[in-house]
């Protein structure tokens, strides 16, 4: 799905490179996945998408207005009958476009995709608590918390906790309405 900024598209098995490329420079990228315990190579990458790879999990590649691959995100536990999703690994991954303002952008053609392509009535997420550029981009895209998922997630030797965020489609035509006032 396109916006002014960014379009998304399938992820391709050609796109895992950058991803490798992007987990590789920066260590705070590793969270991407339990399954990246260790500095990620191209092989598990591969895999990861091949066996996570269903009619309910899809992977898609982030594109800005050039054609340049920057990002990557996962819709997962798609489910037709409510309307529902779970937005997973958002990754900004191209260092031009990190801290410049560019993370609600990037989330608008993520809604505009999963709201209006997919048809979706709710789109869930669950994001580390100490992860506040997120949080804040999150927010800014009209997310609402629902609630805390305490020590979740094990990093190295200790235990992270998630916010439990969310968007409805009524939320999200509301915000899209405001920005044209």
């Amino acid at each position: 799905m396109h916006n002014k900024i960014f379009t998304a598209k399938y992820f391709r098995k050609k796109h895992a490179i950058r991803l490798c490329i992007w987990m590789s420079r920066e260590k705070k990228l590793r969270w991407f996945s339990s399954q990246f315990k260790k500095k990620p190579h191209l092989k598990k990458i591969k895999k990861y998408y091949k066996t996570s790879k269903s009619c309910n999990h899809r992977f898609y590649s982030m594109f800005d207005k050039n054609f340049n691959h920057i990002g990557h995100f996962e819709l997962k536990n798609i489910n037709s009958n409510n309307k529902s999703a779970v937005l997973a690994h958002v990754l900004l991954g191209d260092s031009t476009y990190r801290g410049k303002g560019f993370g609600k952008a990037f989330i608008a053609a993520i809604l505009a995709l999963a709201f209006g392509k997919l048809n979706l009535h709710r789109l869930g997420l669950a994001v580390h608590t100490n992860n506040h550029r997120a949080i804040f981009a999150y927010l800014k895209a009209g997310f609402q918390f629902e609630g805390l998922i305490r020590d979740a997630l094990k990093i190295g030797s200790r235990h992270v906790s998630l916010y439990q965020m969310s968007i409805l489609r009524t939320e999200w035509k509301k915000g899209l309405a405001q920005e044209h006032l």
